[in-house]
């Protein structure tokens, strides 16, 4: 009798034991992942944060940059004209410019031979993060109204004028004189900011008579408003400018 006691509460020590062993660890694995995941969890989150934050630091490093790129070009630039400029202004001149359906992107006129897209010149050594900046103008001039720096907006100018005269289409008048121009044909139409830069300096150069291709300037002026009488008004305007 007494052997058969202890081998009953030996039994039922061993059974405590099992239970223990098999029923803790499982009722403990089912209150979430293992430690082991739920560190490798946590180390992924990390890292996607910090991996957010470099970007965005980044983003904000390249715009810093590109801005005090864009400064120190505009002033080489300026400096390096062959032509003396004649002294601007920095306010955009009040003087009113004429309207016509071409300053839309819906009724541009389409481009002669004589006059090509300032676009398809060759690549050079350009810094990437103006060339970021130019090839959004290649396709509208949308981010020209974002742009506050007048001496950024000169140098986008300055460098389609640079591109044209790679096809011997020369602008003679200074890139901030181009820069305010646009300002203000903008307030009137903002819709012509839909067109690229190249086609938006072409129309601003055909007006000051400026564009000079070999072409007659009075006919890329009809080609730009369309009648006679506006061609005429606008020919005694540029005249009559000092």
């Amino acid at each position: 009798m007494k052997r058969l006691w202890t081998n009953c509460l030996t039994g039922l020590a061993f059974g405590l034991i099992t239970v223990n062993a098999y029923g803790g660890g499982q009722a403990m694995n089912s209150s979430g992942p293992p430690p082991e995941v739920q560190q490798q969890m946590r180390e992924r989150v990390r890292a996607q944060r910090e991996q957010q934050l470099m970007l965005q630091r980044r983003q904000e490093e390249i715009q810093a940059q590109f801005q005090a790129r864009m400064q120190a070009q505009a002033a080489a630039a300026a400096a390096a004209r062959a032509a003396p400029a004649a002294p601007q202004s920095a306010e955009p001149p009040r003087m009113e410019y004429p309207q016509a359906g071409v300053l839309s992107s819906s009724s541009a006129p389409a481009r002669t031979s004589a006059a090509p897209s300032a676009r398809s010149a060759p690549s050079g050594a350009v810094d990437p993060q103006f060339a970021q900046v130019t090839a959004q103008f290649d396709q509208s001039s949308r981010m020209w109204a974002q742009i506050s720096d007048m001496q950024a907006k000169a140098l986008i100018i300055e460098h389609y004028i640079d591109l044209y005269a790679q096809f011997k289409t020369y602008i003679r008048k200074p890139a901030m004189f181009y820069a305010n121009m646009i300002n203000g044909m903008a307030a009137q139409n903002a819709q012509m900011l839909d067109q690229p830069m190249d086609q938006l300096l072409r129309i601003a150069a055909i007006l000051e008579y400026d564009f000079n291709d070999g072409q007659n300037k009075d006919a890329l002026a009809m080609e730009v408003l369309g009648s006679p009488e506006a061609v005429a008004r606008n020919r005694a305007r540029v005249q009559g400018q000092p």
